[in-house]
């Protein structure tokens, strides 16, 4: 199975290839203004832990991407989602 955290994290080790002189790290420091991460919640939500799926399937590759990663990286948590709420009938009446 190949996992999200698991795929950037051998990103950033890739050398540069016959496309581009820059190794696949420099690429997307050149490339990539910010990376938006939504992993979990920080806080117990009604006593629950809520933990990002691709976080905790590959805990050593997201720890790499949070060390090594180039850019700018903005986390937001599963509160945020809960805060904006998205009503049904929009979906169901707009993205039919």
């Amino acid at each position: 199975m190949v996992l999200f955290s698991s795929d950037l994290s051998r990103l950033l080790d890739s050398p540069p290839e016959a496309i581009s002189p820059l190794s696949d790290c420099d690429l997307v420091a050149a490339k990539v203004s910010l990376r938006s991460v939504m992993a979990g919640a920080f806080q117990p939500i009604k006593g629950n832990r809520h933990l990002g799926w691709d976080i905790i399937k590959d805990i050593p590759a997201a720890k790499r991407i949070a060390e090594a990663w180039p850019t700018p990286i903005i986390w937001s948590g599963f509160e945020i989602g809960i805060a904006i709420s998205y009503p049904a009938v929009s979906i169901e009446r707009d993205y039919g």
